[in-house]
C-alpha cells in the first residue's frame, strides 16, 4: 500500500476514534482543512501555506474552545519501509519542523513552535506557516504535520487545586514536502 492510502487510511481511523469520543464525552468538534497538502520545495527558498480550523459543534453548551497550533513532526517510513504516520517523533524526514514557523491573526511561533487563542462555535480561524529551505538543504521528501489541539481555558480556575484529568481533541493538516535536488538517503 502506498503512503497516501496508509495516511489516509490513518487519518480516517483516527477521525472515526474522535467522532466515538466527541459522541460520548458531549465536547466541541472541530475540523481542519486542508487535511493534506503536497508542496515542492527550493532550496533557498521561502513558502507560505494556510491551515483553517473550524468549530462545528455546540455540544460543549456553544462555549468557545481555546486551542494550541503547533508543527509537528510526522515520521514516515517503518522498518519494512512502508509508510505510516507517526506524530511527536523526529525523523530523518523532519528538518522540516525546524524550518517552519505558524502564526494566527494574533501571534507568530518560533521555529518549531506553537501559537494559542480561542475558537467561538461556528467560526473560523485562519493558521499560516512560513517554510524558509536551507540553501543547502537535502533533496527529497519531508514531512511535518499543522496540528491543532484543545485546551483547557488558560483563565478558568481549578476546583482543588492544579491536579486534574483533561480532555482533548487533536487533529491534523498533513503536509509533504518534496524538495529538489539531490536526494541523499
Amino acid at each position: 500500500m502506498n503512503i497516501r492510502k496508509k495516511i489516509l487510511r490513518l487519518v480516517g481511523i483516527i477521525l472515526s476514534l474522535l467522532g466515538a469520543i466527541i459522541l460520548q464525552k458531549n465536547v466541541l468538534a472541530f475540523s481542519v482543512s486542508p487535511m493534506k497538502q503536497t508542496i515542492t520545495l527550493v532550496p533557498g527558498s521561502t513558502y507560505t501555506g494556510r491551515v483553517s480550523a473550524f468549530v462545528v459543534s455546540e455540544a460543549n453548551g456553544g462555549e468557545k474552545m481555546y486551542y494550541e497550533a503547533s508543527i509537528a513532526p510526522l515520521v514516515v517510513k517503518d522498518e519494512d519501509k512502508q509508510y505510516v504516520g507517526v506524530f511527536d517523533q523526529m525523523g530523518d524526514r523532519n528538518d522540516i519542523v525546524n524550518w517552519t514557523t505558524i502564526s494566527n491573526s494574533n501571534e507568530t511561533s518560533e521555529l518549531g513552535g506553537k501559537v494559542f487563542g480561542s475558537i467561538n462555535p461556528g467560526e473560523t480561524v485562519d493558521f499560516s506557516y512560513k517554510i524558509t529551505v536551507p540553501k543547502n538543504a537535502k533533496g527529497g521528501g519531508q514531512y511535518f504535520a499543522v496540528r491543532i489541539k484543545s485546551i483547557p481555558d488558560p483563565e478558568a480556575e481549578v476546583e482543588g487545586g492544579n491536579v486534574g484529568i483533561v480532555d482533548y481533541i487533536s487533529i491534523a493538516s498533513v503536509v509533504y514536502a518534496e524538495v529538489a535536488g539531490e536526494i541523499n538517503n
